[in-house]
């Protein structure tokens, strides 16, 4: 092979190399896909997880695993874009994955604080039906942009491993057609960080070896970003200005979600009437494990959004060492507050709320154990008021452990705990 041949040929790999080097890097998606050993069924990194009984059912089928109709599992790994549990289905959800190379868990952060695009969010509105601005999919579908979302009757059994973080944003965002740009319209409410709306259930049974730290959208201080002490940020309480707005902070922003609870639904418009109680969530049950949670504007860190009630069935914590810092006025287990002073009328037979389920029957918030320190800037550790400042005949428990901050409401039992500020 002569010289000039070979001189010539590394002159040309060396041009494509080059070449190679200016082509911009895409991802690649991984795909979701059905782990056949351990029985259970894995979203990775970019996938946008929506869980249906009709996934169910596709899974069971394909894999032939009858026992996953009954008992489906479900693996969220770290960069996941959301998960939406839709329907009257019953499910486990791993969040983290053990790592064998460090030997430890590998924990999951999703953080939906920004509006950005993913290739699988049409499809996911596709699969759940929610149909932008009208009845079919002509004008698109609105998409999953909330990070954790459980509706429509769903029950939830959530374990956590190792560190994880869940951030929300805004909701109302929406794909016009199948390769369209991320839209979104005005008026725009928050999501909860874990969105638990009022016929489903939450069951977290343990956040294992880390700390699960979760954000409802608009932080205390008005605006999508966080702050590491959210107390810090938060205004000062002043009786002259009781309900005004946190610095930096415009309308839209006093439509904050729990942490863990209420959040405004997918094309919920930013609600002023004192007739919204769609940031009241279901069954919310804690077992074990270190949470920090940080309730939005005027919502509670868990419990309700804003302007609206604990819950519509019951909250109960059975362990675990919890810190909940509620939303401006609200609380940080229990109730959000309501959007403006003219909306602090309760909801009775002559103001009904404007959907279901009404939270007229008596809620509960059942305390058996863990210690638990709740508060905001204005001191409302566990309250369980009903819609702006009316009391329920709801009931406060508590049986075990300890809490650090005061209790409020109709009604409140104790049984042997301790409780360090006062009722």
């Amino acid at each position: 092979m002569n010289a000039k041949f070979v001189r010539k040929c590394i002159a040309l790999f060396l041009v494509f190399a080059f070449v190679f080097l200016l082509i911009p890097s895409y991802e690649i998606k991984a795909e979701p896909y059905y782990d056949s050993k351990e029985k259970n069924y894995v979203f990775q990194s970019g996938d946008v997880a929506v869980i249906t009984q009709a996934l169910i059912d596709e899974i069971a089928t394909e894999n032939q695993n009858e026992d996953f109709k009954n008992n489906p599992v479900f693996i969220i790994e770290d960069g996941v874009y959301s998960v939406t549990v839709q329907g009257d289905i019953n499910v486990s959800i791993i969040f983290g994955v053990y790592d064998e190379a460090l030997e430890s868990y590998k924990g999951v952060t999703i953080d939906r604080t920004e509006d950005t695009f993913n290739d699988g969010l049409y499809q996911a509105g596709k699969d759940l039906g929610w149909y932008y601005n009208g009845t079919d999919d002509s004008n698109g579908y609105y998409v999953p942009t909330a990070p954790f979302m459980i509706r429509d009757g769903a029950k939830v059994n959530a374990l956590f491993l190792g560190n994880c973080t869940i951030k929300a944003g805004r909701n109302r965002a929406y794909i016009s057609s199948e390769n369209g740009n991320l839209q979104t319209e005005a008026n725009r409410a928050g999501y909860a960080g874990i969105q638990v709306d009022g016929t489903s259930s939450l069951h977290i049974v343990d956040v294992t070896q880390g700390t699960l730290k979760v954000y409802g959208a608009y932080q205390l201080a008005g605006s999508n970003g966080y702050a590491e002490d959210p107390l810090e940020v938060n205004p000062i309480y002043d009786a002259n200005n009781a309900y005004a707005a946190p610095d930096g902070a415009n309308y839209d922003s006093r439509a904050g979600g729990a942490a863990i609870g209420g959040g405004a639904d997918y094309n919920t418009e930013n609600s002023t009437s004192s007739t919204y109680t769609e940031g009241t969530p279901g069954e919310i049950i804690i077992d074990s494990g270190e949470i920090y949670a940080v309730g939005g504007h005027l919502a509670a860190a868990i419990g309700g959004g804003f302007n609206s009630a604990s819950t519509t069935s019951k909250i109960e914590i059975n362990g675990g060492t919890i810190t909940a810092i509620g939303g401006r006025f609200a609380t940080g287990i229990g109730d959000g507050d309501s959007l403006d002073k003219s909306h602090s009328v309760a909801a009775d037979a002559e103001h009904p709320p404007s959907s279901s389920p009404s939270f007229l029957d008596p809620a509960k918030i059942i305390i058996n154990g863990g210690t638990i320190t709740g508060t905001t800037s204005y001191g409302l550790s566990v309250y369980a008021y009903s819609y702006g400042n009316a009391r329920t005949e709801g009931a406060i428990t508590v049986t075990g452990g300890t809490v650090n901050g005061d209790i409020a409401i109709g009604k409140v039992i104790f049984h042997g705990a301790a409780n360090k500020s006062g009722v």
